[in-house]
């Protein structure tokens, strides 16, 4: 990767093992914790349900989706429509929890004897992509016809300072990413597999060698540590030395993509059969007391969080949802930690504070950084003139908001801001 920068890694947490959060008194699962449309809900108020349950499922059986379950045993207390951290808002089913984490009754080890069985038991787990987006996995496993994957690329980089969860699951749950990579390499018929880890978990990267051996062999690659090494398009060029022409995905250069703490959540899914219903998640930031990696059930309030890790709630001035470079800012800690929620950090005044913002010089250190070879200062002026021609031809679209050109700017331009804006300025135009 020619372009990127250098920053802090701040890997706090590295070094600490994962600690179970003591069980939430209530938890809010939202309908939509994955791109595409949203679940619908399944349960009724005054319901009781297991840990595992269901409690939203896809439209239909095509649905760009991915089901939703109950990650504590108790009542469903009600079905709410909140906010997201985006600024949208969905449907939620907000459940008490009576402290026990009864399994569900329904909950089975799946049976997978074929290529169908297997995509099937991966939409049933409800797996999402756990490092990105959450784009739904079964979709992206479901290969078309006419397509055939020959490398699945096990995304381990793990590059924005602070998180540390992915690094947490290689030490902790080897034999299940092991598991995982074997399940999909197996029922996909995938020929190579490449494991990218950046060269500051060395570590990890030993563990992972260890085990790349046997009929379940794969290659372990070395990433240079720079962001967004991480980034889907660069990890693949870099790793594999593939290309991702525009417009097109991973497939169309016969490849898939998945994050490694998905690909371990499988193994244990398959071993299990339970469904994602908690996650690792970082916790750290100028304001906590107590940085940790926490194994936490989904849909809980960042509050607990946040009272568990000891956060000091007169320093603290801001709470980011994800890393510090791509993350979301949220305004209230009753927000729920998503499927797809790998930290949760607490900015302190020195952290928090916005710089003042003037005016473009001009000096070419966006377009100097950033890993897609656009012109990020060009794109502010085209957004500004409200100029959705000039914004195709500069490929916005192409933009993966990764907040290197932000990160260098002199002038503390909101550029990362503006191309998202761009997006929705083009989509509305249509």
């Amino acid at each position: 990767m020619l372009h990127g920068v250098r920053l802090a890694h701040q890997k706090n947490t590295a070094q600490s093992s994962t600690v179970i959060l003591p069980t939430p008194k209530r938890v809010t699962l939202p309908m939509r914790q994955h791109l595409g449309v949203p679940c619908q809900c399944t349960v009724s108020p005054g319901e009781a349900v297991g840990r595992g349950q269901p409690v939203g499922q896809c439209p239909n059986e095509a649905s760009f989706c991915s089901p939703v379950h109950a990650s504590v045993s108790g009542t469903v207390k009600s079905i709410e429509t909140i906010d997201d951290p985006w600024g949208g808002q969905c449907e939620a089913v907000v459940i008490d929890s009576d402290g026990k984490q009864t399994p569900w009754d329904g909950l089975a080890k799946p049976s997978v004897a074929s290529r169908e069985e297997f995509i099937t038991a991966v939409k049933n787990s409800g797996a999402v992509g756990l490092g990105g987006a959450g784009f739904p996995t079964w979709v992206k496993l479901n290969l078309k016809n006419g397509q055939r994957a020959e490398l699945l690329l096990v995304n381990a980089a793990e590059c924005e300072p602070y998180i540390t969860s992915d690094y947490r699951e290689m030490l902790e749950n080897t034999d299940d990413i092991e598991a995982g990579i074997q399940a999909v390499k197996t029922w996909l018929g995938i020929p190579r597999v490449i494991v990218a880890i950046e060269d500051n978990k060395p570590e990890a990267i030993e563990r992972m060698r260890q085990r790349a051996t046997g009929t379940n062999a794969f290659e372990v690659f070395s990433l240079k540590s720079r962001y967004p090494r991480g980034a889907e398009k660069v990890v693949l060029h870099d790793a594999a030395g593939l290309v991702i022409p525009e417009g097109k995905l991973p497939i169309d250069v016969g490849a898939l993509v998945m994050n490694v703490a998905t690909v371990g959540f499988l193994g244990r899914y398959l071993r299990t059969g339970m469904p994602l219903v908690s996650r690792r998640v970082t916790v750290d930031g100028g304001a906590v007391c107590k940085p940790q990696n926490l194994l936490v059930p989904i849909g809980t309030p960042l509050s607990a969080l946040a009272d568990f890790c000891q956060v000091d709630s007169k320093a603290a001035r801001m709470a980011i949802m994800g890393g510090p470079m791509m993350g979301v800012a949220v305004e209230s800690l009753d927000q729920p930690v998503l499927k797809n929620n790998n930290a949760v950090l607490f900015f302190d005044e020195k952290q928090a504070r916005l710089p003042e913002t003037t005016l473009c010089i001009r000096c070419g250190k966006c377009l100097a950084v950033c890993p897609v070879r656009l012109a990020p200062a060009a794109l502010e002026r085209a957004y500004e003139a409200q100029d959705p021609d000039r914004l195709r031809r500069l490929k916005v679209n192409l933009c993966i908001e990764c907040g290197c050109c932000a990160y260098v700017c002199p002038a503390r331009r909101p550029l990362v801001q503006a191309n998202r804006a761009s997006k929705a300025l083009i989509k509305n135009k249509r």
